[in-house]
């Protein structure tokens, strides 16, 4: 059992394809039909305007080893793979918001077994 003062990182995650067609959706013209919208999200996807990996870069320190910005640019290995795995395992309880429901009951869980008031309430939480 983890002390009073020990901090606990909860973060619910969003799947990276969903993070990328939702960020173009909230940015796309509303006026233009489907069709339209759809090659545009296939330009998108191949534009240096895509987040690429941003949270591996992050979370692998590879932003300052290799110069890039978090919407990424080169390629990224297996080691900043397992680095980022590491910092999650190790530092950080993970959620899927496509589990909103059992992430807020394993968030709730792991709050009550450290000790810590656990105030999170569904009907107030905004889905991402």
């Amino acid at each position: 059992s983890a002390g009073n003062n020990d901090i606990i990182v909860l973060s619910l995650f969003t799947h990276p394809i969903q993070r990328a067609i939702t960020l173009f959706y909230n940015n796309a013209n509303h006026d233009a039909d489907v069709q339209t919208q759809t090659a545009a999200l296939v330009e998108y996807v191949k534009s240096p305007y895509c987040e690429n990996n941003w949270m591996t870069r992050f979370l692998s320190d590879a932003r300052r080893k290799h110069g890039a910005n978090t919407s990424g640019s080169g390629l990224l290995g297996d080691t900043e793979l397992k680095l980022a795995k590491q910092m999650l395992s190790t530092h950080i309880l993970v959620g899927l918001s496509s589990y909103y429901e059992k992430s807020m009951e394993r968030f709730r869980l792991a709050t009550h077994h450290f000790g810590k008031d656990s105030n999170i309430d569904d009907q107030q939480q905004q889905k991402t």
